[in-house]
């Protein structure tokens, strides 16, 4: 019924979750919708024209949209898109290149097109090639953006137009096969949110710039199988000023957190979780000494093979720590 309410008192056609493989007939009947839902549904392509001249919104996320034609958006002179400010096609098929090699792929929304796009806030896109120099760096009000690269596409290194990104706020990576680059984020003075997963070549997260971020949160570090060290910055007194969680799943070559940590350093940290991390035997000299931190979370396994050196360093944190008894996509639960 309220589905039935809204369509008539906004114009407006809802059809998410109804298992579509295709636009449904009524999106092409009603010139007049203002607002249209097709949301997680099975959709793989946008047909090449749609008459409704005054749809202000479009969602299409959570379908499996293979392929969208250049002429789709030319008779939506109201929408998406000079003036869009979210753009989310994070589990569509569809991932965007910087080149194309045939006249089919010429006819399709390319990088440079979206970041085109000024006025994004928030921006969820699969690569099917790495990203270049002066590409991203458009994307001036951008604070949020999520990037996954295609398993066959190596982008060793991030454009440093990225530290042009002022506003962003939260940033996930995902296999993204940097092996790292000086002060990269250093610049990025609003990150609260980092994610990095299943980065394939990245050693550590010295130098990175992260040490200097100010309202830096959260650090998600997932799936690097061959970073063996954070770096010594996350045991310096003056940097990670306010972060609070630091979580890190399934790192097979990770030895250590940093060799101990200066007493006033990690001032805010509250949560530190390890989760397969098998070579981690060892916590930092000086972890009982951050007063803020509330919970330690591993798995019991890991946390019984913890060496000490100090007894009542273990007790200390003892008393902090929480077992990992479930775990879903990695997070715990």
């Amino acid at each position: 019924m309220a589905v039935h309410v809204a369509e008539i008192d906004q114009n407006g056609l809802f059809r998410a979750g109804q298992s579509l493989t295709e636009f449904p007939s009524s999106a092409f009947k009603n010139v007049q919708w203002v607002r249209m839902s097709l949301m997680h549904n099975r959709i793989s392509f946008l047909p090449h024209e749609i008459f409704c001249s005054n749809l202000v919104t479009l969602l299409l996320n959570s379908n499996t949209i293979e392929e969208v034609l250049e002429g789709f958006s030319e008779t939506l002179n109201e929408l998406k898109l000079t003036g869009l400010q979210e753009l989310d096609m994070w589990k569509t098929l569809f991932a965007f290149s910087l080149e194309f090699e045939t006249s089919e792929e010429l006819k399709k929304a390319s990088l440079q097109d979206v970041c085109k796009l000024h006025r994004l806030k928030r921006l969820r896109l699969t690569l099917k090639s790495p990203i270049e120099e002066r590409t991203v760096g458009n994307l001036l009000e951008i604070q949020e953006l999520w990037l996954l690269w295609m398993p066959q596409v190596h982008q060793k290194h991030l454009p440093t137009d990225i530290r042009a990104m002022q506003n962003l706020e939260r940033l996930h990576l995902y296999d993204c096969h940097i092996e790292g680059s000086p002060d990269l984020f250093s610049e990025l003075e609003n990150l609260n949110y980092l994610k990095l997963k299943s980065s394939q070549l990245l050693l550590t997260l010295s130098g990175l710039g992260l040490g200097c971020l100010y309202n830096l949160k959260e650090i998600e570090i997932e799936e690097c199988p061959l970073l063996t060290e954070l770096g010594e910055e996350f045991g310096r007194k003056g940097c990670f000023p306010r972060l609070r969680e630091l979580k890190l799943w399934i790192l097979p070559s990770l030895e250590s957190l940093s060799n101990s940590v200066e007493k006033g350093a990690l001032p805010m940290l509250q949560t530190l979780a390890i989760f397969h991390c098998i070579k981690v035997k060892v916590l930092p000299w000086g972890l009982d000494n951050v007063e803020s931190l509330e919970q330690i979370r591993g798995d019991n396994k890991w946390w019984n093979e913890i060496s000490w050196e100090d007894e009542e360093m273990k007790n200390h944190l003892h008393a902090k720590y929480v077992e990992i008894v479930e775990i879903h996509d990695y997070y715990l639960v």
